[in-house]
């Protein structure tokens, strides 16, 4: 059996969400990037995350996928806390940014394949990761390629 939430399930009302952002708060210097935000998106739901440069977008997504600790309130996705149940978040979920600055130069599929191989999934090229209309198109960078196991970015 796999993780369980530690903190969600036992809140009325909280289990038919996907997300669960409750108050969250952070800063970075003399710069507040959120100031108690909160929101709740259900399952199934398209949600877009819209504002203008500075307006704490990437920080807020870096905060769901837990690769960034809120410095108030707190973040539940698919009822995982995301500082509590960090482990369990990042098998529950996937993030790639906009831009992705390491590897530009990658294709779409190279650069889905990196990140779940870096996530330890198989990412072989009979694996599912992605539609074939995911793959290179004009202007997308080379043709997939499948690295080693044991090298991800060779």
């Amino acid at each position: 059996m796999g993780p369980q939430p530690a903190s969600v399930a036992s809140q009325p009302g909280k289990h038919d969400a996907a997300v669960v952002i409750d108050g969250v708060g952070k800063r970075f210097g003399e710069v507040q990037a959120l100031r108690g935000l909160s929101a709740t998106i259900r399952y199934g739901r398209l949600t877009g995350l819209v504002g203008p440069d500075g307006a704490g977008k990437t920080t807020l997504m870096r905060i769901m996928t837990g690769l960034l600790v809120p410095d108030a309130g707190s973040v539940a996705l698919a009822g995982f806390d995301v500082v509590k149940d960090n482990d369990a978040i990042h098998v529950a979920s996937g993030y790639m940014p906009q831009r992705f600055g390491l590897y530009e130069d990658l294709s779409v599929m190279e650069n889905m394949r990196l990140y779940a191989q870096l996530r330890g999934m198989d990412a072989g090229p009979a694996t599912p990761t992605c539609s074939p209309n995911c793959s290179s198109s004009p202007g997308s960078g080379p043709s997939p390629r499948v690295w080693p196991a044991s090298s991800p970015a060779a």
